[in-house]
């Protein structure tokens, strides 16, 4: 009887009060010890006409449902969503058993499209779960006619192993944010140690004391989204892609058969990892006391990404001078509901006000005009009394370079037509829902990049994912072999942490040669070359940026040929310290821009990346491939970057166009983001 009892607290069911995790962790090491000597008499039970998925209506042969990302910034992912009918993924099985046998069942999900196979020690890394309370076990009593119908349900949500790195605070509106950003500066301003240290940041940076206060404050108020007991489950969002089920039967005897890890997912093992429960019961499949049941059914869910709820502005996001919200509209700003539904804000670059050129100065437009390069030469020799000396911008005027356009985003890199001081500006939009893997697709009208005699404009077109935050939460796993180095960390191989946040994985489009400079060839005599003035093409380049991690065991530097079943990739990187990998592309220009669109895909994948294009969805070529042999795939949370943007024909060598060289535009360039699908 103290056995029964004791096992009927051990039992997690949906009415327990949710205890600590560590607390939870002793209580149930200490029952597991007890009951280990309990004598459980085995049980047998059959189980038959198991069912998932009820009332979710097939398409096409398939169970396919797309994610909601309403208020999904805020709360994270739910699959399925309240407003989607019937709102739960309800199951269905019969349990024949012993009457008045105590029957227990915990229901299993796992996204089997972009995980590692369970007997990967990594597998724990795998998006699994269960209920809500991942430690939840449920039961039935069998009735005296021997056989019980349970209908039951569950739904997928973001940190579905309850992880405490994913708790913290809640996400701030801007006028949120504004508040407490104010309290910290008139905290500082009254403790006078604090304000000299300040002071002391302000003179080294040669910002000005407010400038700086504001700085601190800011950061002190990021921090502070992060510190809390809430869990957020946005920070570990559901992945796209195919969902299997199963579901584990037992009676009181598997309580000390099966490994803790199976029925309570949120404790780790003795090393401090999780444990895939799949890994355990999907190989064993049965017990003496316990049956393991796949459902036969399986769920596949997607994400579609568009301007439908407007663009964000995140004004602290912002790296130049304060702005007005004058050129805001019903449709981009900083209001309420864009906070809370948009799905993209427009992505501010860096400011390196350091870093300039000498450009001509001279406006024409470098799309509609034939610009040759006879013309481009004579340019070239332009004195430098005739040169702007500058840098490269980013909009005054929030929302005058993005817009809303049905669904569709335009972003325009604006014209010098009317203007004075001749600028070249960047622009861009950033997705504001993080996904870990999935097949990002997008439809894109990117602006052109050529003259008809195949001058460069001096823009690169650009669809990357990037990483989504700098808190601990969002870290990269530990590049075991000497570690990562950092992003700002340039030219020192000696630099290495063990784990870090940068990841990155890039389509850039550009006009330079296919070919690298002859040091990437070993200083081979024979090396390809080309002059990319001659031919019509632009090189779409795949990049991931691996923070040169040494963990992959082919080493990568200056051109490698990476020989896969699909073909072989030209694979570079500078040298031993280069954090990142990247193939050149050829393709045909009026292709890829001529037309209303064009998709651009990057399929990310634990073990691989691939990256692919075409004129529709079914048409996409392979274009590049990677794969851990190769480079590390990051395994962090990332958005999705849209930009047009200015860059130096210096980081793309052998130089075939100096940035310097070629006009400002005259007439905006424009392109169009109709949608990305995430599948």
């Amino acid at each position: 009887m103290v056995c029964k009892k004791l096992q009927t607290i051990f039992v997690v069911n949906r009415r327990s009060v949710d205890l600590g995790m560590h607390l939870k962790s002793c209580i149930y090491s200490a029952l597991l010890l007890f009951l280990s000597a309990c004598d459980f008499s085995e049980v047998n039970f059959e189980v038959s006409n198991v069912h998932i998925l009820e009332g979710m209506m097939p398409k096409e042969g398939n169970y396919r449902l797309e994610m909601d990302l309403n208020n999904a910034f805020q709360n994270g992912i739910v699959i399925p969503s309240d407003n989607q009918d019937p709102g739960f993924i309800r199951f269905s099985l019969d349990i024949k058993g012993t009457p008045n046998e105590i029957i227990y069942y915990k229901v299993y999900y796992q996204n089997k499209k972009y995980k590692l196979e369970e007997n990967d020690p990594l597998s724990h890394e795998n998006f699994y779960g269960s209920w809500e309370n991942p430690d939840e076990v449920r039961s039935v009593k069998i009735p005296d006619e021997g056989i019980i119908t349970i209908k039951d349900s569950l739904r997928i949500m973001g940190n579905p192993r309850n992880e405490e790195k994913y708790y913290g605070g809640t996400k701030l509106s801007h006028a949120e944010k504004e508040l407490l950003i104010k309290s910290y500066i008139e905290e500082i301003e009254s403790n006078p140690e604090w304000l000299n240290s300040i002071k002391e940041k302000s003179n080294k940076s040669g910002r000005s004391l407010s400038e700086q206060l504001h700085m601190d404050a800011v950061y002190m108020a990021n921090q502070k989204e992060d510190e809390g007991s809430i869990n957020n489950r946005w920070k570990r969002n559901p992945r796209t892609g195919t969902y299997e089920f199963s579901i584990l039967v037992f009676n009181e005897g598997a309580f000390q058969e099966l490994d803790s890890s199976v029925l309570f997912l949120s404790q780790k093992s003795s090393s401090g990892e999780f444990i895939n429960p799949w890994s355990i019961i999907k190989s064993e499949k049965s017990g003496i006391n316990w049956v393991w049941i796949p459902f036969q059914e399986e769920l596949s869910v997607f994400a579609r990404y568009t301007g439908a709820n407007g663009i964000y502005v995140d004004r602290f996001k912002y790296p130049g001078e304060e702005f007005s919200d004058h050129c805001f509209t019903e449709q981009c700003g900083d209001h309420k509901e864009l906070f809370q539904n948009a799905l993209f804000e427009q992505y501010f670059h860096m400011l390196h006000k350091d870093k300039n050129f000498n450009n001509i100065d001279a406006s024409m437009d470098v799309v509609g005009e034939n610009m040759s390069n006879a013309q481009f030469e004579e340019y070239s020799k332009w004195p430098d009394h005739k040169r702007l000396k500058d840098h490269f911008y980013i909009t005054d005027c929030p929302c005058k370079t993005v817009a809303k356009n049905e669904n569709a985003i335009e972003l325009s890199n604006p014209g010098n037509q009317s203007r004075k001081d001749k600028r070249k500006e960047q622009v861009g939009i950033i997705s504001r829902i993080g996904l870990t893997y999935g097949t990002y697709r997008a439809k894109i009208k990117f602006p052109e990049l050529l003259s008809s005699n195949n001058v460069w404009n001096g823009l690169t077109n650009a669809f990357w994912l990037l990483y989504q935050s700098e808190s601990k939460w969002n870290e990269r796993r530990v590049c075991s072999d000497q570690g990562y180095i950092p992003k700002h960390v340039e030219m020192d191989a000696s630099v290495r942490v063990p784990t870090l946040n940068y990841s990155e994985i890039d389509f850039e489009i550009i006009k330079t040669s296919q070919y690298w400079p002859k040091t990437s060839y070993g200083n081979n005599s024979q090396y390809p070359n080309e002059d990319a003035r001659l031919n019509s093409d632009i090189i779409v380049a795949c990049t991931n940026w691996d923070m040169a991690c040494r963990d992959p065991k082919t080493d990568i530097k200056g051109v490698v040929p990476f020989r896969t079943k699909e073909g072989i990739y030209n694979l570079h990187r500078w040298d031993d310290y280069h954090q990142a990998i990247t193939l050149r592309s050829p393709q045909n220009e009026d292709e890829l821009f001529k037309s209303d669109f064009y998709y651009f895909e990057i399929e990310w994948k634990p073990e691989e990346i691939n990256w692919r294009i075409g004129p529709s969805k079914d048409k996409m070529r392979l274009i590049c491939k990677m794969n851990t042999e190769v480079t590390s795939v990051p395994n962090n949370q990332m958005v999705m970057v849209i930009t047009q943007e200015f860059h130096y024909g210096e980081w793309w060598p052998p130089v075939v166009y100096h940035q310097d060289n070629i006009p400002f535009p005259s007439k905006d360039l424009k392109g169009i983001v109709y949608e990305i699908e995430v599948d």
